[in-house]
């Protein structure tokens, strides 16, 4: 088992053999020393934290508003919609394992850490729901009339951006993440897809200790869809909402 530290007793036996040892003392004759001691011998050895995988900022939520602005109002033309600045970036980072639960850092200011050889890699997925988007206006009142869905023209995009900080190798100055969007252009559920990973190939397993310089990347997200043209609500000069497909959001790690 790895564990944070070890104290390893490693006890040999030194046997010292009898030692002969004249001496002259006054008024008496020599005599032999009857033996050393056995001296046992033992090490201490503090170890590095175990370098596991970090991940922070992945979004519970996506809220959707006009593109144009929060005010914005259909009025029968296309009208994109986007999440913004509503989704945090994602942060991945290798930090180590807090075996004395002591905070794990930050991206940019890790626990010094080792993969004892056994490095391992991580892939962000992100996978989407069969589904369209269903509204509601006036009283709360669903309208099928305003509902959509995806197309190949006006497809649900997840717009995923490694940022220029995603580094790699031993000393951070490498960039061997991937990276990759997942788009929908139907009604079809879409199977996890790889957003961002480094594989284990290009994961160090002895990590620098120099902050910034850790196996780390920043993922820039956005959402987009729009609702067609033409349409025409039951309830006009009423808010509407709309109920959409599920994101969801995991992570494998590479062993």
């Amino acid at each position: 088992m790895k564990a944070r530290k070890v104290l390893g007793a490693c006890t040999m036996l030194l046997s010292l053999g009898a030692l002969a040892v004249t001496g002259v003392v006054a008024g008496a004759g020599a005599q032999d020393n009857p033996g050393g001691d056995d001296a046992d011998t033992s090490a201490a050895v503090d170890t590095k934290e175990l370098c596991i995988w970090y991940v922070s900022g992945v979004a519970g939520e996506v809220a959707l508003t006009p593109a144009a602005g929060a005010e914005a109002l259909y009025d029968g033309a296309e009208m994109e919609l986007t999440s913004g600045e509503s989704l945090s970036n994602v942060s991945i980072f290798v930090s180590g394992n807090n075996p004395l639960g002591e905070e794990a850092g930050t991206i940019d200011a890790h626990r010094d850490c080792t993969f004892y050889g056994d490095n391992e890699g991580i892939a962000f997925k992100a996978a989407l729901s069969a589904a369209g988007f269903t509204a509601t206006g006036g009283a709360d009142e669903l309208d099928p009339a305003m509902n959509f869905a995806q197309t190949a023209d006006l497809p649900f995009i997840y717009d995923a951006t490694n940022s220029d900080s995603c580094r790699s190798g031993a000393t951070g100055e490498d960039d061997a993440w991937s990276n990759a969007d997942l788009s929908a252009a139907s009604t079809e559920a879409v199977a996890a897809t790889t957003i961002a990973a480094l594989l284990k190939a290009d994961t160090v397993a002895r990590q620098s200790d120099t902050d910034g310089q850790n196996s780390a990347c920043v993922v820039e997200q956005e959402v987009t869809v729009s609702i067609p043209a033409d349409k025409t609500p039951s309830f006009p000069g009423t808010d509407y909402s709309f109920e959409g497909p599920t994101l969801s959001f995991s992570f494998v790690i590479e062993s």
